[in-house]
């Protein structure tokens, strides 16, 4: 499905076709699809559908198998994704073609909040040139849009930019909107300090360091950093670096996964779990506002048949959910048996 895959596949719609039977049969129905989700939206954000039709025919597969609910918003995804093209064009032609002093190309998707995953928007500092853009972009939208909000997600973007390494050298970079920022500050600072990269970017701690330790990597090596290593401390320093050569005149700079730290591990677990929460929640009440009382086994017994066809839920988490339910006093324990639960109204 992306774009420069290497594997090789004679007959893409059987093995989609393939891929939907083994859906069936997956346990966690609900992990495939936030992946999936992901995965798509990485391929639309960034241009890398080898094939729209491709995607659109496994869309259209997977709402035989799984209906309407999830598929819709992989549908809103694509939908978004043309009228940003759209609506590109037009603000090229009315603002950019009237405004040939401006040395930037734009190009942006608006994305509908509930159709694409998303995570916290945590607000960064846009470098000054780029934010004239975004501004001229977000009252040209909102002129189109009374009522509309519009939030920059930096966090998912792409950017190119032309960077002179030595007199002789000079490359395009294909980075991550991330590592644009980073770059930028060494427009004004020739070696600033991590502290003084992130009190100018804005870029939250977290996600900082996999960005900038991207472009330090000894295989990439756009910058320079003293002392040299993966560790980061408000002091080290980083400054472009003169010895950079390449073949390519346009190079890729690849991401580095995110350091695997527990905060890590509790932010990818996020999603899924969260869902599920709701999910067995909102089981526990629709059950117990038909029964009124029931014991505990057989509410646990229910309410993991009725989620059986979106994942399998397990005992230990569903009493959780039950004992959270009585604090927030959708229930109560029978004075009589507090193996029973009574529904309050």
């Amino acid at each position: 499905m992306k774009k420069g895959s290497k594997i090789n596949v004679k007959n893409v719609e059987s093995t989609l076709d393939n891929v939907v039977f083994l859906y069936g049969y997956i346990q966690d129905k609900d992990v495939f699809e936030y992946d999936y989700q992901h995965f798509l939206a990485n391929r639309l954000l960034m241009g890398l559908c080898e094939s729209e039709h491709t995607e659109k025919s496994m869309i259209a597969k997977l709402k035989t198998e799984c209906g309407y609910q999830w598929t819709n918003k992989l549908e809103g995804m694509f939908k978004d994704v043309q009228l940003s093209k759209d609506m590109m064009q037009k603000f090229k032609k009315e603002v950019f073609d009237t405004e040939k002093n401006l040395d930037i190309q734009l190009d942006v998707n608006v994305c509908t909040t509930g159709y694409w995953p998303s995570r916290a928007n945590v607000p960064s500092n846009l470098p000054q040139d780029v934010a004239l853009a975004c501004d001229k972009f977000k009252r040209f939208y909102l002129n189109q849009h009374s009522g509309h909000k519009l939030d920059w997600r930096l966090d998912q973007g792409q950017a190119e930019l032309q960077v002179l390494f030595s007199p002789k050298v000079r490359r395009g970079l294909i980075v991550t909107t991330y590592q644009m920022m980073i770059m930028l500050v060494f427009n004004s600072y020739k070696t600033p300090t991590y502290k003084q990269i992130l009190d100018i970017t804005g870029i939250p701690r977290g996600d900082v360091a996999n960005h900038l330790l991207s472009l330090v990597h000894p295989k990439v090596a756009v910058l320079a950093k003293k002392p040299p290593g993966n560790s980061l401390e408000d002091g080290h320093m980083f400054r472009i670096n003169p010895q950079y050569q390449n073949k390519l005149l346009k190079v890729s700079v690849p991401l580095l996964p995110p350091q695997k730290t527990d905060k890590t591990k509790d932010g990818e677990e996020a999603g899924p779990q969260l869902q599920r929460r709701h999910q067995m929640d909102a089981a526990v009440v629709r059950i117990m506002k038909a029964r009124k009382t029931m014991k505990h086994a057989q509410l646990v017994g229910e309410v993991m048949q009725q989620l059986s066809a979106r994942f399998k839920a397990k005992p230990p988490d569903i009493k959780k959910r039950i004992e959270a339910l009585i604090e927030q006093e959708y229930l109560e324990r029978d004075s009589k048996d507090r193996g029973v639960y009574n529904y309050l109204a």
